[in-house]
């Protein structure tokens, strides 16, 4: 939906974009059952063919072999993030009068050009970043795209509500059927009800891919996708959404310009009307989202299409602040303030840490062209699905990381990170795993398989701790390592897909649960006793121990999951050989890695075998078969290496083995590891 910003707003508003709660108070264009701005090409023109998806050429320094065709390598290299007083007022001057910038200076235009600074004032502050290779997809995420992750979502029993318009316009017979019920439910609302009602009920709506026409829009990137539904999405598939600087070295390259075609000579680094048509933005009968690829004149310097002017995109950098921190953007403030045009500029930008950024502008930024620029950003929040908002996916060479990563990034239980301290966190650096994708005859995964480990990155705050005393204390409080996520269901320990948090408990019991035992069993077996003579002379009946002991034991045994059920077997004092986790019941003749889910339960354990002090290094990967009643499985063993504490060389040393449902890797099956100890057939690495 469009909105109209208020001329006042210090915030970016493209078309705009805005909450749910925000959208209330504004006079939206969006008629129950005609006004909104369709979402394909509706005009007279013939509709461009779609883009056929071939597999890309890959650069020889990045290795593509086994990974969706849809990828572009961006090789490694610097890029120039940010803007200068001048270059800001400079874009801002062309987009306001292209044929004569200097008319924007005018007191008369003061106003509209305060305006322009504000949406673009959290660009000031300029540096140079260098990156890493990466891979980028060529479009936007396609509406068939994410068809096939809402089926696969469905057929797994998990509930999604497809993008609005698949069913506003894709299933317009049951929209229309359900006006009568959105006008009662949602009155107060009034044009916004059917958005309202989607938001409610939108799990259970049919959809179909069609236009209002009914025409199809397979290829036309999606939108009306939440962040958090976008990442569920990335996460789906073994990728991430782009990091900000990622993104702009996408649309820039090696390059200093600040307009996305400021390297093509025949325009130069300005914005010009003429812009406008080769973007297919100058009519309004062209101001819509168009099959991905339409407009060559969108590609980046690597290849990438529809960088801007199609759909705003998501990138995954948390925080509306400045683009490059405090300290430059505080530099160039002062200079703006002392600039005769910037300072118009009166106000620093509201920053808002809960928000997140979008990138690119739309096809609705014809009449903003400002927002075109390429360091140009906008705050969302995380559940906005709006009608020119999409994403394009992003991953890193390292197998098996953007699983883990979007994973944590999306709804991932934290609960066992807070015991460590506030800035203990998942170490993504130190992460290792492997991945191998099924592709469809297009080049789209029809199938993902990855198992993903990562370290936390120190293992406790507390000064002059070692090993020993860790191993110790995680009889009580089993000892956080690190994080996995899968894929596919592990047969040991017996684990469904997902994420979980990876602790260890030493073997044994702590001297105070083994007094517990010992006072509980005496107590529970003369209760038994006392039973079983009920009726007989109570005088042979002992003395009841003191109430405060009885508090003492029964307390000391709950905090370690244990009952007066538990002493009621005769032996039981020196028998018991269990604790428990909430439900999960964990033997303590042995060391245990325990396994900590996504809804905050322990739901598994198996041997470990036990952690060691060593030194801090690489964590390692090894990956072959195994077997579980004579059968081969494949089997991934973690060897990891855990900072006792902060900035310390000295770590912890484990090493964990997983047994996967599948088969052990074979020949014609592309597996993408870290490295390889030894040529397997069938297996290739990065």
């Amino acid at each position: 939906m469009r909105l109209t910003p208020a001329p006042t707003d210090p915030q970016p508003a493209p078309d705009s974009l805005m909450s749910t709660n925000e959208r209330l108070p504004a006079l939206l264009a969006f008629a129950l059952a005609v006004s909104l701005v369709p979402l394909a090409a509706q005009n007279d023109t013939p509709t461009p063919a779609p883009m056929p998806d071939k597999p890309v050429a890959a650069s020889p320094a990045i290795s593509t072999d086994g990974l969706p065709t849809f990828l572009l390598p961006v090789p490694a290299g610097h890029v120039q993030i940010g803007m200068t007083t001048e270059q800001l007022v400079e874009a801002a001057c062309q987009a306001l009068s292209p044929r004569r910038p200097e008319l924007a200076l005018r007191e008369s235009e003061r106003e509209k050009l305060a305006r322009a600074l504000r949406y673009t004032a959290s660009q000031l502050g300029q540096e140079t970043r260098e990156l890493p290779a990466f891979l980028l997809g060529k479009w936007p995420v396609k509406n068939k795209e994410y068809k096939a992750f809402l089926e696969k979502m469905t057929q797994s029993g998990k509930k999604m509500r497809p993008p609005f318009h698949w069913w506003r316009y894709g299933r317009k017979d049951d929209y229309d059927q359900k006006l009568a019920d959105i006008a009662r439910e949602f009155k107060a609302e009034g044009k916004l009800g059917p958005i309202y009602f989607w938001e409610r009920y939108g799990e259970t709506l049919p959809w179909a891919l069609k236009d209002d026409a009914g025409k199809p829009i397979d290829d036309l990137p999606v939108v009306y996708v939440s962040r958090r539904d976008a990442i569920r999405f990335a996460g789906f598939l073994g990728m991430r959404l782009p990091t900000e600087a990622e993104w702009t070295r996408a649309a820039r390259g090696d390059g200093t310009n600040v307009w996305p075609w400021g390297q093509k000579k025949e325009l130069g680094d300005k914005f010009q009307e003429q812009v406008l048509a080769l973007m297919k933005l100058e009519n309004n009968r062209d101001r819509v989202i168009k099959p991905v690829g339409t407009i060559e004149f969108n590609a980046g310097p690597f290849g990438h299409v529809d960088m801007t002017g199609q759909v705003w995109q998501l990138v995954s950098s948390v925080g509306y602040g400045p683009i490059t921190g405090q300290k430059l953007f505080a530099e160039e403030w002062k200079i703006a303030q002392k600039d005769k045009n910037a300072s118009a500029l009166k106000d620093v930008p509201a920053w808002k840490d809960d928000r997140f950024l979008v990138k690119g502008g739309s096809y609705l930024s014809s009449g903003d062209p400002v927002q075109l620029q390429i360091d140009c950003r906008v705050p969302v929040q995380d559940t906005e699905a709006l009608e020119s908002l999409g994403f394009r996916l992003a991953k890193s060479l390292k197998p098996g990381q953007d699983l883990l990563v979007s994973l944590v990034t999306s709804d991932y239980n934290q609960d066992l990170f807070a015991v460590g301290g506030d800035d203990q966190k998942v170490d993504f650096d130190a992460q290792i795993g492997v991945e191998r994708y099924v592709l469809a005859a297009d080049g789209f995964p029809e199938d993902y398989h990855a198992a993903s480990f990562a370290p936390v990155n120190w293992v406790t705050a507390e000064k002059n701790m070692t090993v020993q005393k860790l191993e110790e204390r995680s009889m009580t409080t089993p000892l956080l390592l690190g994080t996995l996520a899968i894929t596919d269901p592990c047969l040991e320990p017996k684990l469904a897909p997902g994420i979980y948090s990876v602790a260890f408990r030493q073997k044994g019991i702590t001297k105070d649960l083994k007094d517990a035992i010992k006072a509980g069993y005496k107590e529970v077996q003369n209760e038994l006793k006392k039973k079983e003579r009920e009726g007989k002379d109570k005088t042979e009946e002992p003395a009841e121990e003191p109430e405060v002991k009885k508090a003492d034991w029964r307390g000391v045994l709950a905090r370690y999951g244990l009952t007066e059920k538990d002493l009621e077997p005769k032996g039981a004092d020196t028998d018991l050989e269990i604790v428990r986790l909430g439900a999960l019941e964990i033997s303590t003749k042995h060391d245990a890695f325990v396994f900590y889910d996504n809804q905050g339960k322990w739901v598994a354990a198996c041997k470990a075998g036990g952690i060691a002090a060593g030194n801090e290094g690489p964590t390692e990967v090894v990956f072959g078969s195994g077997k579980s009643d004579k059968t081969e499985h494949a089997k991934l063993t973690f060897k990891a290496h855990v900072p006792v504490l902060k900035d310390q060389k000295k770590a912890v040393d484990f090493s964990l083995d997983l047994l996967l449902v599948q088969a052990p890797p074979a020949a014609g099956e592309v597996w993408r590891l870290p490295a390889m100890p030894a040529p397997t057939p069938g297996v290739r690495g990065n």
